[in-house]
């Protein structure tokens, strides 16, 4: 499976998305000069088509929404921290335990 990447600024599908495929999938994070947030994701943009269209629909099924909720926290606050030390692009190091910033 190819993970050619997605990139978003919906932060609750860009949560969802990692929900489905871990925390790992999140590859960086930029802040533009008005402070929105894109998402680059390492996932399959043909899985994440449909996903999408599920999503837009109101069909995407969650089963745990703990889980969900741990993913927009772990987004919302690395945002938190980018603007804290004023960071425009957070990237995702694997070699770093996983941890939500304060």
């Amino acid at each position: 499976m190819s993970t050619d990447g997605y990139q978003t600024q919906d932060m609750f599908f860009a949560a969802t998305l990692l929900y489905l495929y871990g925390h790992e999938a999140i590859d960086k994070i930029y802040l533009d000069d008005k402070s929105r947030a894109t998402f680059l994701l390492k996932v399959p943009s043909l899985d994440v088509a449909e996903y999408l269209t599920e999503y837009e629909a109101g069909q995407l099924a969650v089963s745990d929404l703990k889980s969900l909720r741990t993913s927009w926290e772990f987004l919302g606050g690395t945002i938190r921290f980018m603007k804290r030390q004023d960071m425009a692009m957070w990237q995702n190091d694997p070699q770093l335990p996983r941890r939500l910033p304060n």
